[in-house]
């Protein structure tokens, strides 16, 4: 079996051929793999950044409930120890009216004693 050499040329630039195009189509697998791999990586920072953004804002908001809270509680308190005073001089104003009204009661008595005599 001859093969003629313009043949063996022809065969020849075509397999160079093929391996130039071959060898581009690999570099540009490897740059889309490097570029894939480099995305990820951005977007898995980008993640993490934002991740522990969103957590410190979190917190910051946590920490600002956290303080009205206790705003809250204490105003509460302040309230509550109002209302517990206020019972007791209710019942203190009560039982200064009931002992007013005996002692109007008894001067009434002694004026009629006073009177009839």
């Amino acid at each position: 079996m001859n093969i003629s050499s313009e043949m063996q040329v022809n065969i020849t630039i075509n397999i160079i051929t093929i391996a130039f195009f071959a060898g581009i189509w690999w570099q540009s697998q490897k740059n889309l793999k490097e570029e894939n791999n480099s995305l990820k990586k951005f977007v898995t920072d980008k993640f993490i950044e934002t991740r522990k953004d969103v957590s410190d804002k979190l917190n910051d908001w946590k920490e600002y409930f956290k303080e009205r809270f206790k705003s809250v509680e204490t105003k509460q308190d302040k309230h509550n120890c109002l209302i517990e005073r206020m019972v007791v001089v209710e019942q203190s104003v009560k039982s200064s009216h009931h002992r007013a009204d005996d002692l109007t009661e008894r001067v009434t008595d002694l004026e009629r004693k006073v009177n009839h005599e």
